[in-house]
Parts: C-alpha cells; structure tokens; sequence
C-alpha cells in the first residue's frame, strides 16, 4: 500500500475539499443563489469522478466492505443532484443536497477516512 501513499494522500485531500465545496453550494442555494453555485458544482462533480476513478484499483486492497457501496450510493446522489442543476430547479437541488446528497456524502467522507488516514500515518 505504500506505493500508493501519493494517490491516497490526494483522495483524502480532494475529498476534503469537496466537502467545503459541497456545503458552500448548500449555503449559496438556501440564500437564494442557484446560477452562482453551477461553477463550484461542476468542480466538485469532477473532483469526486476523480476520487471514484482514483479508488477503483484500490478498494480490493481496502479493510473496507463499506467503502464501495457506500461510493455507488453517493454516485447516484450525485445523479439526482445534477438532474435538479440541469432542469435549472433550485428548490429541488436545495432538497436533494439538503436530504440526500450532504448525509450520503458525509457517511461516506467518514468511511474514507477511517479506511485511508491510517495507511498515510503511518
């Protein structure tokens, strides 16, 4: 695992930083701002298909039976958040990333950490 070491450390970072990203979308989208926050949300769309791509090869390694479905379970969060973007319907983005999307992302932000952190302190 120790070659990955680079890969894992910048998984761990990009998630991070979607999280930031994802609760600035849901605060922007509470006041209001729904066409300001389209930028942030295709940043954060690629940075988690990147993350996702990234952990493939990866999650046969993993001390995780969680890690996958909890991945596929945000993936098609992801799904309906981008649906509500692309009708350009901001009360049904703000529902999904409020219900659906921020709680999956958070379980699975969690899950990621306590499966990735310990091999890069090492």
């Amino acid at each position: 695992m120790q070659k990955y070491y680079d890969v894992i450390r910048r998984i761990v970072d990009l998630a991070e930083t979607c999280h930031e990203g994802i609760v600035h979308i849901k605060n922007k989208l509470a006041e209001g701002y729904f066409g300001e926050t389209l930028p942030l949300m295709e940043d954060v769309t690629q940075a988690f298909l990147s993350i996702e791509g990234a952990l493939q090869p990866l999650l046969p390694m993993l001390l995780s039976e969680q890690l996958e479905p909890l991945t596929e379970q945000l993936s098609e969060s992801f799904y309906s958040l981008v649906s509500a973007y692309k009708r350009d319907n901001r009360e049904r983005a703000l529902e999904v990333i409020e219900g659906e999307f921020l709680p999956s992302f958070q379980i699975w932000h969690c899950e990621l950490d306590r499966t990735l952190l310990p091999i890069i302190t090492l």
